[in-house]
C-alpha cells in the first residue's frame, strides 16, 4: 500500500512515438515510463495507477451488479469471495485508520492512505475519493469487474505499488484483447495484473510483499504449470482465512531409538509446500502466523511438548516460540496505546514451536505488524514453492514415563494475525480462527519404533541455504 511513480527517460523509439499528432498522450504515458520497446502487458491507452487518482468520472464506473445481469455466474462467485469487502472489511478499516494516523503524525499528505485505496478500492481511488477515517463507508464495492477488466497492463518492468494502466469507459476487456501490436495478450487473467497490487515496497524501499515475484522465481512460472488462478480462482470456496489446509505435507520421521525413561527423544518433521505457487504464508506475512508445535503423549494421557532445535541462522529468535513482546509502534500510531508493546506470538504457539515468518521492522528496529510501516527485512523464514525443509525437535523423556504407548504428532496451525493484536484493533474474535494446515503422527511404545512413511508426494527436496543470503534456498534434488 505504499509508493510513488518514478518515471525514467524513454528510449529513442519511443520519444518517437510520441511525435504523431494522433497519439495520445495517455499512450506517451505508458511508453515514457517502460522507458523502451514495450511487452505484451505494457502497452495501452491508458494511465498508470499513481497518476490516475481522480481521473475516472463517476459516471463511467460500472456497477458489479450491472455485470451480474449478464454473467450471473461470475457475479455470484464475485459477491461469495473477499472482492467486494477487500476495502470495507473490518481489518483493512483497522489498519487504514492507523495509517492515517501515521501520515497525519509525520505531517505528510494522504498519500499512504491513497495508496490502500488504490488496491482495496480502486474505483473509488480514480474518482478521487480517499475517505478520511471518520467518514462513512460510501458504496463500496471493493475490487469490482469493471476495474480489473478496464486494466490492459502495467507500467515500468516489474508489476507493483499499484501501477496498472486502466483506461476510460469503453467496452471492458475480456480474457483476451488485441494488443496494439497485433498479438492476442491475456492480462485479466495473467499473474502480472495480480502483482500489480501484490507486490509491494515499503517505506524503507525492500519488497514487503512480494508474492508476483516469489512465482516469478519458481519452478511453476518457469514451466508455465501454474498461475494464481490456477489456484485462486475458486475464491474463497476451499480458502480459509488465506489459507489453503492441507496446503503443506508433513511426514515425521520417529524416534532414530526406543525412547527410554531420562534419555533425549528427538524426532524430524519434513514440511513439503507442494501446492503454492509462492510462499507460505504469503501476502501480508508480517502478520500471518503458521507454526509446526510436536508434542508427546504417553499411556497416561500425559502431555510432552518437544522444542525445536535452533539452526543458528541470523534473527532466528524471531522464528521460535516465545514470550516476547513486540508491536512497540503501536504507540506513536494508536495514540499513545499498548505503549508496552503486545504479546508477540499468543496464545496457542508454545515455547519452542517454530514459526515460518518474514519479520519486519520499524525506523528504530523494533519488530511491526504492519508492511507499511516496514523499513528494515530479517530472515525470511517461510516455504518456499516446491520446498521441502526439516525441522527436529527434542525433548528429555520423563524418568516416570509408563511403560506403553507413546504417540507423538506434528500439527501446522495457521491464523491471520497474532490474537492480542486482533483484540486490540477490536476485532471480532471468531474471524480469526486457528486452522490445521497439515499434520503428522507417529504411534509406537516405550522401547519400539515403527517405520517411517514415505516422503511428501510430488514436493522436490530443498533444503534452506541460510548462509550467503537471507531467505533464499538451494536446490537440492536427490
Amino acid at each position: 500500500m505504499w509508493g510513488l511513480f518514478h518515471s525514467k527517460p524513454a528510449s529513442p523509439a519511443a520519444r518517437l512515438s510520441c511525435t504523431g499528432a494522433a497519439v495520445s498522450v495517455t499512450v506517451c504515458v505508458a511508453l515514457w515510463a517502460q522507458g523502451g520497446e514495450p511487452g505484451p502487458f505494457q502497452l495501452g491507452k491508458g494511465v498508470p495507477g499513481p497518476m490516475a487518482r481522480g481521473w475516472l468520472p463517476a459516471g463511467q464506473v460500472l456497477a458489479a451488479e450491472e455485470c451480474s445481469r449478464c454473467h450471473v455466474a461470475e457475479g455470484k462467485k464475485w459477491r461469495g469471495g473477499f472482492r467486494p469487502t477487500a476495502f470495507s472489511n473490518a481489518f483493512v478499516q483497522a489498519e487504514y485508520r492507523l495509517a492515517w494516523a501515521k501520515a497525519k503524525r509525520e505531517g505528510t499528505d494522504d498519500g499512504l492512505p491513497a495508496s490502500c485505496v488504490a488496491c482495496h478500492s480502486p474505483l473509488q481511488y480514480l474518482q478521487g475519493k480517499v475517505p478520511a477515517p471518520e467518514e462513512p463507508l460510501s458504496a463500496d464495492e471493493g475490487i469490482t469487474c469493471d476495474f480489473c477488466h478496464s486494466t490492459w497492463g502495467f507500467s515500468g518492468e516489474v508489476p507493483g505499488q499499484f501501477n496498472w494502466i486502466v483506461r476510460k469507459g469503453g467496452n471492458r476487456f475480456g480474457p483476451e484483447i488485441q494488443s496494439a501490436l497485433g498479438r492476442p495478450v491475456r492480462f485479466t487473467k495473467s499473474p502480472e495484473l495480480c502483482g500489480t497490487c501484490h507486490n509491494e515496497r515499503g517505506p524503507g524501499g525492500q519488497w514487503v510483499k512480494s508474492v508476483y515475484n516469489e512465482w516469478k522465481e519458481s519452478p511453476y512460472s518457469k514451466t508455465g504449470e501454474k498461475g494464481c488462478l490456477d489456484c485462486h480462482k475458486q475464491f474463497t470456496r476451499e480458502f480459509v482465512n488465506g489459507m489453503i489446509p492441507r496446503s503443506v505435507e508433513l511426514r515425521l520421521e520417529p524416534p532414530a531409538s526406543p525412547p527410554r525413561p531420562g534419555a533425549e527423544l528427538e524426532v524430524s518433521v519434513e514440511l513439503a509446500n507442494a501446492a503454492a505457487g509462492h510462499r507460505i504464508p504469503a501476502g501480508s506475512s508480517e502478520l500471518r502466523q503458521l507454526w509446526l508445535h510436536v508434542e508427546a503423549v504417553d499411556g497416561a494421557g500425559r502431555a510432552y511438548p518437544l522444542s525445536v532445535r535452533p539452526k543458528g541462522f541470523e534473527g532466528e529468535e524471531h522464528t521460535i516460540g516465545s514470550d516476547a513482546r513486540a508491536y512497540f509502534d503501536l504507540q506513536e500510531l494508536a495514540g499513545g496505546q499498548a505503549a508496552g508493546g503486545l504479546p508477540r506470538d499468543g496464545d496457542g504457539i508454545a515455547p519452542g514451536d517454530r514459526v515460518f515468518r518474514l519479520p519486519m521492522f520499524d525506523r528504530q528496529g523494533r519488530m511491526t505488524a504492519f508492511e507499511w510501516n516496514a523499513y528494515a527485512l530479517g530472515t525470511d523464514y517461510r516455504l518456499g514453492p516446491q520446498e521441502t525443509v526439516t525441522e527436529r525437535y527434542a525433548f528429555q523423556v520423563p524418568s516416570d514415563l509408563p511403560p506403553g504407548p507413546l504417540a507423538i504428532t506434528a500439527t501446522l496451525r495457521y491464523r491471520r494475525a497474532p490474537p492480542a493484536l486482533w483484540a486490540f484493533l477490536r476485532l471480532p474474535a471468531g474471524e480469526n480462527p486457528e486452522i490445521t494446515v497439515g499434520e503428522a503422527r507417529w504411534q509406537g511404545h516405550a522401547g519400539s519404533t515403527a517405520h517411517a512413511p514415505p516422503s511428501p508426494a510430488g514436493a522436490r527436496k530443498k533444503t534452506l541455504d541460510m548462509g550467503a543470503r537471507a531467505g533464499t534456498w538451494e536446490n537440492k534434488i536427490p
